[in-house]
Parts: structure tokens; sequence; C-alpha cells
């Protein structure tokens, strides 16, 4: 009996879409007409009115190139519609019109774009239906491309860092063992000891119970340097109980500060001399403790290329590209490019698309900053006095390349637990597998 009063169809997609066509309450179409088949949608009731929420479903294919779709979204009922603008708490009418029985709202959508939008029935308190807005059609005055430097100042938000993660070894009183990674010579040494490795699923320090310490680790860094420098400080692990010497003569572990971690604490080192410089740290080890790496910081530029590591001169400034090769490999703070800029007057923006960091924002002459994270990656600056300016784009860092497993050789491993610390076999290596960090590409100014 049912299938007497059914409608019989092909089982294809279009033959189920316009089966369904009469009772569809959204639609949402791109530039070319077709069908969007990369977005999901949610629609709740609420009142007299509905939240529409519309979203991507697929992720970009090179989230470094913007690509946007300018949809057409087609609401069955007439409505009035507000965007809610879930980025800054803003709300604004967005481009809509009535066709017949059905709303279309009309919007470019980039890639990490969302909209939420509020709709309410679209008639005044006589029932009467409202003029919808009309689509504006924004002109531009003719732009100009503001040309910038091959090069441009920059400044760091702190010291840049060499990171001390190899060295010889002695476990107490005995014989030095050959340059090690650190994380692997603490195993080693535990195991000497009869300890748990720190490979295996252990228990948090913690959870230990307390002991005597009674060995000691020794550590022998051999740091090459282009250059005398002066003021370094080494950042370490409990540095008020670690015995120093610097190219032979003992260090005072008085504490200065810290480095990104209250618990790796900074001593002041003596001048490093061009040439080699030998460090050694003498650590309490027990059960409860860990060996862990250290950092050399300065003002001062660091060359890495495999596994050898030298302390250079500083840039005085940068290019747009990849920073680890530009004297910070180990660098995990921010940066901040000035770009100087001179203007006609006008409308000025930062299209700045690929860039490796936590995010990016872009100020002028040390204004607010605007955030450029997400497609298209313009910051609107908004009118600029004729003249000459400093356009500021500061790159927000991220530790990695500092504190990141550095020697898994999987890069194909997304997977984070303590084990990509302590890979093996081809998985691992000495090389440093430093991941590209910086503003990539030249940002593009304009001004209209």
């Amino acid at each position: 009996e049912l299938a007497k009063n059914a409608q019989c169809i092909q089982f294809t997609r279009n033959a189920i879409l316009n089966a369904m066509e009469p009772v569809r309450m959204v639609e949402i179409r791109n530039q070319t007409g077709a069908l969007t088949d990369n977005l999901l949608y949610q629609m709740r009731q609420d009142g007299e009115g509905r939240w529409l929420f519309i979203a991507h479903g697929k992720e970009p294919y090179n989230k470094n190139i913007s690509t946007s779709q300018d949809l057409r979204i087609r609401v069955a009922g007439n409505w009035k519609v507000t965007l809610y603008n879930t980025m800054n708490g803003d709300t604004e009418e967005i481009d809509h019109c009535f066709k017949g029985e059905t709303t279309e709202i009309y919007r470019r959508m980039y890639d990490y774009d969302s909209l939420l939008l509020w709709l309410e029935p679209a008639q005044d308190t006589d029932g009467e239906v409202l003029e919808a807005a009309s689509v504006s059609k924004e002109g531009f005055k003719t732009a100009r491309t503001i040309t910038v430097p091959l090069t441009v100042p920059y400044t760091l938000s702190e010291p840049n860092a060499l990171l001390l993660d190899q060295a010889e070894y002695a476990l107490d009183d005995g014989e030095w063992q050959p340059r090690e990674e650190i994380l692997r010579l603490d195993d080693t040494c535990r195991q000497k000891l009869g300890w748990p490795s720190r490979k295996a699923h252990v228990a948090q320090p913690w959870v230990i119970e307390e002991e005597a310490i009674t060995h000691t680790v020794h550590l022998r860094f051999r740091i090459q340097s282009a250059i005398e420098y002066v003021g370094a400080q080494l950042a370490i692990e409990d540095a008020e109980r670690v015995r120093l010497t610097w190219n032979g003569q003992e260090v005072e572990s008085k504490v200065t500060g810290w480095y990104v971690d209250k618990a790796i604490k900074t001593v002041t080192l003596p001048t490093i001399k061009a040439g080699e410089n030998v460090l050694e740290a003498s650590i309490p080890f027990g059960e409860r403790t860990n060996v862990e790496w250290a950092y050399l910081l300065g003002d001062f530029g660091v060359e890495a290329f495999g596994r050898y590591t030298r302390i250079v001169p500083a840039r005085e400034e940068l290019a747009f590209g990849n920073i680890t090769a530009q004297g910070l490999p180990f660098y995990g703070g921010n940066i901040t490019y000035h770009v100087p800029v001179e203007t006609m007057g006008g409308n000025l923006s930062v299209h700045s698309s690929y860039y490796k960091g936590v995010l990016q924002s872009v100020s002028i002459d040390g204004g607010k900053e605007i955030p450029a994270v997400y497609p298209p990656y313009v910051a609107r600056l908004g009118a600029v006095e004729a003249g000459k300016h400093t356009v500021d784009i500061k790159l927000y860092g991220h530790r990695r390349n500092g504190f990141g497993a550095v020697h898994n050789a999987d890069l194909e491993d997304h997977y984070i637990s303590p084990k990509k610390w302590r890979t093996d076999g081809e998985r691992w290596c000495y090389d440093y597998m430093l991941c590209e960090e910086g503003i990539i590409t030249t940002p593009e100014i304009i001004e209209n």
C-alpha cells in the first residue's frame, strides 16, 4: 500500500534533490550557479526567528593561497537577515533580497570563514512585508601598490637562543663518553643505575618517593662562535643546583631570571670568545630528576646546518622568508618586521597570506594591532596621511624549533607524545629537523 502512494525516482543525487525541492529550507550555490559541496549548515528555531549557521566541512587545499566563493544562499520564507560576526562581536545587516516566498542572501566566503545569521520575520506591525536591503556595489579608487624593500629592520621580543641538546657526558667519576643527545644519555645513565627508562610509561617524578641524591651527571658542551660576545645567559633547569664552568672558569650559579618556563632559570656567563668554548655542567642526578636540554641566550645570530651549530653576528635586517636560515633556527618568540612606506594619502591595506607562526597582526606607526590570520589575510589600516610611515607586521612565534621533537626524522608523524622525542632506527637523526617559521612571502601593501 505504501509503494502505491510512493513516488519512484532514480537513486542519484540529482533525482533525490529534485524530488525534495518543494520542502527545501536552505539552498547554497556558488558563483557558477552550482550547488556547493564544501559547506555544512545548521538551522534552529528561536521564538519567531531562526539562527542559521554555515561553516566549511572540508580542509582547504592550501591555506596559504586564499580562495573564496561568492555565495547565493536561498532560504524559504521572507526574512530580515542580520550577520553576527563571531570574531569581533559586531552585528550588521547583510546583503539580501526577496524572491517570491524566499530570501536570497549574498556573501563572499573565504576558506576559513563561517556565517552566523539571525533571521527574523520580515513583517512590520501591520503585517506588511518590509523592504529588503539592496545589494551593495562598493567602488574603489585606482589602487597603488607600495614597494616593500628586499630586507627590513626587525625587533625580537626576547633574546635569540642556541639549543644545547647534545654533549659529551660522564656519570659520577666514570670516563667521559662521546657526544650524545641529552634525553638519550639520560636513559643510558638510568639504565646503568637500574632505574626505569624515560622511554617507558613511567610515573611522574612527583609521585616517586623523595630520595637523597648521590649521583651526578657531567655534561660537556663544545660551543663554536664566529664572534666574541659579552652578556650571554645560560638557561638550564635547576640552575641554582648545577655546578658550571666556562672555558675552565667556575661560574657562579646566581639565578638572574627565567626562560619560557619558570623552571628553566638563567645564569650569566663569562665572555664568549671567537672559536671553541667549553661549557661544563655537573647536575645532581636522582630517580626523580631528569637531565634536559639547555639554551644559550643572547643578541647574536645562530647557524644550524645538519648537526653543526655556531654563533654568528646578529643580522641587522631580515628578508621575508624562513627565519631558520637567517640566524634564528631555534628562536621561538615574536618577531616584528618594520616596513618603511611612503604614502600619497589614502586608505592603506596589507595583504600577508603566507606565514608560519601562531598568528600575525599589522599596525602602523605604533598604533593598534589588527589581526590578519584568516583568508584573505588582509588588514585594513584605514585612511593614512601622505608621507613616510612604518608598517609593523608582527609574527607571533611558536616553540617547536626550540622545544619540539627536532630529531624526529619521520615528518609524516603528526601524533604528539613523549615517544616522539625518543624515536629510534630510521625515525631518529642527530640532525636538526626544523620547520619553517616566519612571514614566508613578501606582504603586499595597497593604497587606494
